[in-house]
């Protein structure tokens, strides 16, 4: 297997480590200067860009960190896009070797990135604690969970997947201020973890770009820019220069859950499945044809162009059983924490008509013209 800190180099600090080889902090523009280094840089974001599922293997454990920290500088000089996509691949990469670890291990991983993780197994009883969650044909079903975690923990762990039932308190084993999880589960919730210590860190980085010389970096910028484009469709630049085409939408009239979820999307976050369901149903049923839905998902850290036009036809109802869905109910939006106002109505799409016609009624009024405005469809 390969070292811990090969496998996961966010868990030591980069000048720790210079420190520890050098004696010394070298400055970042000398280590991007040294080939070995900034060419596993590169190959981890050509890898998160591509999505690929495995991660690209470094030869050494020094050259796994210092080219993970020189990724973080390169991929702030490419746009902010790339920077969520390598945290959103580097969860993913997490979990493919997380869910393999010893037990004890997992609880020390945790810890170092801010997760309070207990290990409730031993030699002699792995398993944790063990309840009876079922009788079939006579013989109790048994469900073993050898890791706890303080609520206030797993819900920092659980606040993109807050809005799937699976992971709602009601829904778990807790038992005195704790939350108990099987080995799965408790990886699961760690990968989110580690997503928000690859972005803190990304952060944190970004003030050490101005140390590196532009004409160091400019050929791996460049190719990582049209990488970006060819994956996305579009690059930063066309972001702050060209407006994607609003096809009639009226984005000032959303409801406050549509914008607020619209807004964690532009912002290159993560959405859960019930969020980028009611997003994408409510821009489809407010008048959005499926290249606009497609154009403001692309901003999504794992965007797929393939899958999520897939899914984007299927729910307007182009594919599979022709079948356009509909947009969550308000009670189902508060049932799933989606809900952030009282809105006085019973869609996010009727308040958006609501609005709609509001505004057209008031400039119609005040050029005395008739009262045409929009309907729900």
């Amino acid at each position: 297997m390969p070292p811990l800190f090969t496998k996961y180099p966010y868990l030591i600090d980069l000048r720790a480590l210079l420190s520890r080889l050098y004696g010394s902090t070298p400055p970042l523009s000398t280590l991007i200067n040294i080939p070995r280094f900034r060419k596993h840089a590169v190959e981890l974001l050509e890898s998160a860009i591509k999505g690929k599922k495995n991660r690209p293997i470094a030869e050494s454990e020094d050259i796994a960190i210092i080219g993970f920290y020189l990724s973080l500088i390169i991929a702030n000089a490419v746009g902010k896009w790339i920077t969520t996509r390598l945290a959103d691949r580097e969860s993913k990469w997490f979990v493919t070797h997380a869910i393999t670890e010893e037990g004890a291990l997992l609880e020390r991983i945790g810890r170092a990135i801010g997760a309070n993780v207990e290990y409730l197994g031993s030699l002699g009883n792995p398993n944790g604690l063990c309840v009876d969650i079922a009788v079939y044909r006579g013989e109790r079903i048994r469900e073993c969970y050898p890791y706890r975690m303080p609520i206030p923990s797993y819900l920092k762990g659980i606040e993109t997947l807050r809005t799937q039932k699976r992971w709602m308190l009601v829904n778990r084993i807790v038992n005195k201020g704790y939350v108990y999880l099987s080995k799965r589960d408790l990886v699961r919730v760690l990968s989110e973890f580690v997503k928000r210590r690859v972005l803190n860190l990304a952060s944190e980085y970004s003030t050490y770009l101005s140390e590196v010389p532009e004409n160091l970096i400019k050929e791996d910028t460049e190719r990582l820019r049209e990488l970006v484009k060819d994956v996305r469709g579009f690059t930063e630049e066309r972001l702050s220069s060209e407006a994607i085409v609003k096809a009639g939408i009226r984005e000032e009239f959303f409801p406050p859950c549509i914008t607020n979820i619209m807004n964690s999307l532009l912002k290159g976050e993560h959405l859960s499945h019930a969020q980028r369901f009611a997003l994408a149903t409510f821009l489809l049923n407010a008048g959005a044809d499926v290249e606009y839905v497609l154009d403001i998902f692309r901003h999504a850290p794992d965007f797929n162009e393939k899958i999520a036009r897939y899914q984007i036809e299927h729910l307007a109802g182009l594919r599979g059983s022709r079948k356009r869905y509909s947009v969550y109910s308000c009670d189902k939006m508060k049932s799933l924490g989606m809900c952030v106002a009282e809105c006085g109505v019973r869609t996010p799409l009727q308040y958006y008509f609501k609005e709609y016609r509001r505004h057209l009624r008031k400039t119609l009024s005040s050029r005395g013209q008739g009262d045409a405005v929009p309907s729900e469809h």
